[in-house]
């Protein structure tokens, strides 16, 4: 269902607003833009270390090994949300990380892809809406949104000071 103000969801105790980019519309924060980066995805059952330059070569290299594939990227390019590849690009991304990691010469590649990420001016929104003075906020709104390509990197942290957020609300609700 999609909603189109938070206000729609009312008959909840507490909402946890995790809507990226959607949150431009929703909760009206014009520090939120698109970040576009594009992604290419190899068999290299050899990789085993995660790898993040980003200071020794002129675009950001990263080589991120999961069970069945290594991501490697990538482009990250500030209020664009055009989702087609560029294969001009997908192998400058290849060949980046070949710099860093020669042995990718000999890898298969699986698939490329766009993502659209949510970066926030200010930086990540991860906190608890406070309501004007005097008024009793039902429901309990947690923000937590805004992190653009640091998303791998942040999301167990933010996760947990959203459910350390939640346990203080009920706790203060008990008392």
């Amino acid at each position: 269902k999609k909603i189109h103000s938070l206000s729609e969801l009312h008959s909840f105790d507490i909402i946890v607003n995790c809507t990226g980019l959607g949150a431009r519309e929703l909760v009206n924060d014009s520090k939120l833009y698109p970040t576009r980066g594009q992604l290419v995805s190899v068999k290299a059952p050899w990789i085993k270390q995660w790898i993040d330059e980003i200071g020794h070569i002129p675009r950001r290299v990263y080589i991120f090994p999961r069970p069945n594939d290594v991501i490697l990227g990538a482009t990250n390019e500030k209020d664009n949300e055009d989702l087609d590849t560029d294969p001009v690009e997908i192998q400058r991304i290849i060949n980046r990380c070949q710099t860093v990691m020669p042995s990718l010469a000999n890898a298969e590649i699986q698939e490329s892809w766009v993502g659209v990420r949510p970066m926030r001016k200010g930086g990540v929104r991860l906190e608890k809406e406070e309501p004007p003075p005097g008024v009793i906020q039902h429901p309990i709104i947690i923000h937590c949104y805004g992190h653009g390509h640091f998303g791998i990197s942040l999301s167990w942290g933010c996760a947990e000071e959203v459910v350390g957020i939640i346990a203080q609300c009920i706790h203060i609700s008990k008392l």
